[in-house]
């Protein structure tokens, strides 16, 4: 199936373009869903076009545009494109296939979530935060970010290089995005300017929810990158972004910038071949038992007996499993990247192969 002539122009638009959509439209998401949420609670919702939705909805215009102008370039250029998957007779690149998917999940999630506010909940955010629009919008902003990662990763073995400095910055930036956006799963707990001494909020649900995705991300990015540091320029970049989101009361960024060097440590000292399975588990670990000390630091060690108890499992073990995660996606990561490197290499001739 030959693509449609008017779809052809598309597959003339740089690349730097299309990357620049995408990035665009999840950092319009970003700001646009922390203004939503400050809203929601603040000031109630109003309408489907109040002045975040409007910031959501051209973030979600870019991220759609650049998942279809890159699958319908790479179908057609599949040179600089990542592995392909056939589509309605297209082979799409799996990393827009991702970008596009995640926009369509949005697509639905938003009409949804004004009729699910109308007929279901009257406006009430504290009951729909976990309703199905909410969840499908979510789940949509996550799966693109991970299709602009992997994009990220792919085009830096095709593009500039695998030591381009330029390169390794998108890394780090996809991945600086990827744990924004999975740090979105903390929801209405980032609204509050102290600790208020809920257990279940304090002890398991907020310390679980910052560790099942710091530290697979973190192992995630070094795996990608294959370099030391790429951890911490990670965190820098999600602590920036989340530093901006301070407003009216929302909390303080998790302390994932003070931590992330064990990760890039271990790596440094293991190197590539050593940092495997066990590895990233101990790095987990390790950087739960950290993340569980500065935690305390910031509460001034007013805890009680049941919190430390349940704090010391839940961060630990969601730390632990969410390493080995971030190892397991890092080498699916890998085996694209190389797969794509294989396939970009120049073909040879027929006529200039030796007869033997």
């Amino acid at each position: 199936m030959d693509v449609p002539r008017l779809l052809r122009p598309l597959s003339r638009v740089p690349r730097w373009a299309i990357f620049g959509f995408a990035l665009t439209g999840l950092l319009l998401q970003a700001f646009g869903l922390y203004w939503d949420i400050w809203r929601h609670v603040v000031v109630g919702r109003e309408s489907f076009f109040t002045p975040p939705h409007l910031v959501l909805y051209a973030g979600f215009g870019y991220v759609a545009l650049a998942g279809i102008v890159g699958s319908i370039s790479g179908a057609i250029a599949p040179r600089w494109a990542g592995p392909r998957i056939r589509i309605v007779g297209l082979l799409v690149p799996v990393e827009f296939l991702l970008i596009g998917t995640g926009a369509l999940f949005q697509a639905v999630a938003f009409p949804w979530d004004e009729a699910w506010h109308r007929l279901v909940a009257e406006g009430l955010v504290s009951e729909t935060f976990w309703s199905p629009p909410h969840v499908m919008a979510i789940a949509g902003g996550i799966v693109s970010t991970f299709g602009f990662f992997l994009a990220v990763v792919l085009g830096r073995t095709r593009w500039n290089g695998a030591r381009n400095a330029l390169g390794l910055v998108g890394v780090a930036l996809g991945a600086g995005l990827l744990l924004f956006s999975l740090q979105v799963l903390l929801g209405p707990m980032d609204f509050a300017t102290t600790f208020n001494g809920q257990v279940l909020r304090d002890a398991i649900a907020y310390p679980t929810g910052v560790s099942l995705a710091a530290p697979a991300v973190l192992v995630l990015a070094v795996l990608a990158g294959r370099r030391a540091g790429l951890a911490t320029v990670s965190a820098m970049i999600y602590t920036g972004l989340r530093s901006l989101m301070v407003v009216g009361e929302f909390a303080l960024p998790p302390p994932i910038l003070f931590l992330a060097p064990l990760v890039d440590l271990a790596f440094l000292v293991l190197g590539p071949r050593k940092f495997g399975f066990v590895a990233a588990t101990m790095t987990g670990g390790t950087w739960a038992v950290l993340f569980y000390v500065v935690y305390l630091v910031l509460r001034g060690f007013a805890v009680e007996a049941l919190f430390v108890s349940l704090f010391s499992f839940t961060v630990f073990i969601a730390g632990t499993v969410s390493s080995g995660i971030g190892f397991g996606v890092g080498g699916i990561v890998q085996k694209l990247e190389n797969s794509a490197a294989i396939s970009s290499r120049p073909m040879v001739p027929s006529a200039a192969v030796p007869v033997g």
